[in-house]
């Protein structure tokens, strides 16, 4: 008989498995009935946003469809990433196999890069409709805004996708093999990838927003464009 303090294992049956997580049944699925919740609210507060921007002519403004864009990359999240990422949390134990691992934190990776440039955008959208409001809708169009979206996906895609190589593994092997353990889905980089990750996905973006809070977005975004204010 097993004693009351002996670990759970996410795969019993095979060596070096992960060890689950210790938790009453209530707290389990109190957790479980939460992050649901929070997984449902997500999807749905979301696709709202999309089916009002997409459905109603009168917001289709070039912020509505950065907007709009944003919603789809937060639906996503929504949808494919937090359900998978619910039941790691909880059970501490990946059950889907090492290429779902990589696939999981490859999109994962992806959406977060794509919301932060996405907020980026908004905010340099915001902030140039303020400062010269009577030449907002000359720069700021709907082939601009689209220069937007497309940078926003595409970017991050390449990037996440590119994290999926090798490459970003060299000089890393061994120690990652003396860390994981069967049911455990985490992904590592080698320093040259740890440190483009912080720089495109941190200090880029918030560069960029503390930037555009302390110069006119005239020269920032169209330097040759001499606004009439002094």
């Amino acid at each position: 008989m097993s004693s009351y303090n002996e670990p759970e294992y996410c795969y019993p049956a095979i060596n070096n498995s992960c060890i689950k997580s210790s938790r009453s049944p209530l707290v389990h699925t109190f957790l479980y009935v939460f992050v649901i919740a929070f997984v449902i609210i997500t999807m749905c507060g979301n696709l709202l946003v999309i089916i009002s921007i997409t459905h109603f002519k009168q917001l289709h403004h070039p912020t509505n469809i950065l907007i709009c864009s944003l919603a789809v990359v937060d639906f996503l999240v929504g949808f494919i990433i937090m359900p998978y990422s619910m039941v790691r949390t909880i059970e501490s134990c990946w059950y889907y196999g090492d290429r779902v691992c990589k696939m999981h934190s490859t999109f994962d990776l992806m959406c977060c890069l794509s919301s932060v440039f996405h907020l980026c955008f908004i905010a340099a959208d915001r902030y140039y409709a303020v400062c010269d409001p009577l030449h907002y809708y000359t720069k700021i169009t709907i082939s601009t805004v689209i220069v937007f979206i497309t940078v926003s996906w595409t970017v991050p895609f390449m990037f996440a996708f590119g994290i999926i190589s090798e490459v970003s593994f060299d000089g890393i092997r061994d120690y990652a093999a003396s860390i994981t353990c069967i049911g455990m889905c985490l992904m590592l980089f080698n320093k040259l990838w740890s440190v483009l990750i912080s720089i495109i996905a941190v200090v880029l973006p918030t560069t960029v927003m503390i930037s555009i809070h302390f110069i006119n977005p005239t020269f920032l975004f169209f330097p040759f464009y001499k606004t009439s204010f002094p």
